[in-house]
Parts: structure tokens; C-alpha cells; sequence
């Protein structure tokens, strides 16, 4: 039978996921990327991956895995890892932070800027899957800080998944998306393509997007951050994972800066030096005393 032969066929059967293979899949996923899948989500695995195997013809899970990780070239890793991924996101999400982004964390970035405390404002948004998380990061800056055109202000949005950046680069979102944002912020923000919205090239130059894994020994940032939102993305990690990513935040973090979690996150079981804000807010008022990542 021919390759196309067999690919055909074996896109007709269903192939089952057993225990063992499951067991070998997530414990991969686990040390390459720190995701902690859940025993009761074989069958999404199953489910996730199963394209993959059709597409070369596999006859079992663990044929496509020790394809997987013999690939020198290591694309076939990423590609598992990104049909892994969970991908949700929309504009504005947890509008509240973006209230206090207004309300307290633009008008002190301006008033230390004025003060030639620092020279430049880092903002990452950690795994940011399609990038509405950045855009809407930037139109609030914009929206309560119009001039910061004329500063280094930038706007870095990471993901482990290589599809969701390509979507975040080019910041093209349909109709459907674009709800959370207001008329007069799609008419400022954004230009009509057809049945799509496209960012403005002004917003995109205060944007950057690139690849990164989180469990990363070391990040690769020049300068101290400013703020970091790293929203329901925890709740995806073990403890220890946990432990090492919010020491790297605080790490990485310039004194004064916020660190942002999702509305269902917290830090409680997690030793950190933090100053408690308000629920998933936090702020680093002193320099880390403990480093349990290096």
C-alpha cells in the first residue's frame, strides 16, 4: 500500500490512546513545557493529537511519539506542543485589571518616566495565544497615555505555540472578537477589512511577539519589566512549576512593578516576596531576598 494509501485508511479508524501511552505523552509535555495534564483529560489528548497521527499514517500514539522526539529538527515537538496547548483569550478579558492599569499603573509609569527614574517601560503579556491580551494592553496605554508614542515603551507577548503567534503577528480579528472593544476604539485602533479588523500599524510598532517556554531556566530580557500579565496560565502548572515561574516574575520584575494572575489564581502555597494588591495583583516593593530557579 502507498503512503497516501495508508494515510487514507488509517484516517478512517478510530485509534485508541491506552494508559501507557498517555502516561509517556503528558510526562513529555510536562518536562518540556512544565503543563501539568490532568488524568482526566486522556480523552482530549486523544482527541488533540489524533490529526497528527492521520496526517503520517501512524497506527498508535506511541509510534507518532517516538517520531516526535527523534525529529532532529525538532518541528514535530513544537507541533505537539501547540495542538496541546489551551488557546482562550478575547479583548479586554478581566476588565477590572485593565481599570487599574488605568487608574494606578499608567499614571505611576508616567509620573517615574518624568522623573527619569528609568528611560523605558517593558510590558510582557505571558502566553498571550492570539494576542488580543497585547492589543488591548496597548490601546489602554494609548487610550490614558497618548503621548507614549514619543517614548521606549514596549509591549512583548509570548506562547509556546508557534500557530497562536502567527494569528497575534498579524492582527487580523473578525467581528465576533472585536465585542469587548468599543466603536470609538475599533474606529481609533483598528482598520476595516472587509469583514475583519485589522490593528493599526502605530499600535503593532509598540508590539513584539516571539516563542518562549516558560519553564525556561533563564529569560531573555535586556531590561527589567515593568508589569507582566500571566493570567490563568498557573492553574495549568504543579506546585513546583509554580514556585520556580513566580520567582522568575519577581526576578525579572522591576522594584515597583505589578504582576498580574488570573481572576481564579493566587499565591497561596507559594513562598514570594510579593505585596499583596488586590485579588491577582501584585506588586514587588523590595529586591528578591531567594531565587529557588537558579
Amino acid at each position: 500500500m502507498s503512503v497516501s494509501g495508508q494515510q487514507a485508511f488509517s484516517a478512517t479508524i478510530e485509534i485508541e490512546l491506552s494508559d501507557s501511552e498517555f502516561d509517556l505523552i503528558r510526562g513529555f509535555v510536562h518536562e518540556k513545557c512544565g503543563i501539568n495534564i490532568q488524568s482526566h483529560k486522556k480523552a482530549l489528548v486523544k482527541s488533540r493529537l489524533s490529526k497528527r497521527l492521520h496526517s503520517f499514517g501512524f497506527g498508535s500514539f506511541k509510534e507518532y511519539y517516538k517520531y516526535a522526539i527523534e525529529d532532529k529538527s525538532g518541528h514535530e515537538v513544537v507541533e505537539m506542543l501547540d495542538a496541546l496547548s489551551t488557546n482562550v483569550t478575547q479583548f479586554f478579558r478581566e476588565n477590572h485589571h485593565f481599570s487599574f492599569l488605568e487608574g494606578n499603573v499608567i499614571p505611576d509609569l508616567k509620573a517615574r518616566m518624568r522623573k527619569r527614574e528609568f528611560n523605558k517601560v517593558r510590558i510582557w503579556s505571558a502566553a498571550c495565544s492570539t494576542g488580543e491580551e497585547v492589543y488591548s494592553l496597548a490601546i489602554t496605554m494609548f487610550e490614558y497615555w497618548p503621548e507614549m508614542t514619543a517614548y521606549d515603551v514596549m509591549i512583548l507577548g509570548t506562547d509556546i505555540s508557534t500557530h497562536v503567534l502567527k494569528v497575534a503577528e498579524d492582527g487580523v480579528y473578525n467581528e465576533e472578537k472585536l465585542k469587548p472593544v468599543s466603536s470609538g476604539q475599533r474606529l481609533k485602533y483598528f482598520e476595516k477589512d472587509g469583514d475583519w479588523y485589522r490593528v493599526k500599524e502605530f499600535v503593532k510598532k509598540k508590539t513584539l511577539f516571539r516563542r518562549m517556554n516558560l519553564i525556561a531556566k533563564e529569560f531573555p530580557f535586556k531590561n527589567p519589566l515593568n508589569v507582566i500579565f500571566c493570567r490563568n496560565v498557573l492553574i495549568y502548572f504543579d506546585k513546583p512549576t509554580q514556585q520556580e515561574l513566580i520567582a522568575k516574575f519577581y526576578h525579572y520584575l522591576d522594584t515597583g512593578g505589578y504582576l498580574f494572575l488570573g481572576h481564579s489564581e493566587g499565591l497561596t502555597g507559594v513562598k514570594h516576596d510579593f505585596k499583596y494588591v488586590q485579588p491577582s495583583i501584585y506588586a514587588k516593593s523590595m529586591e528578591s531576598k531567594w531565587l529557588t530557579w537558579q
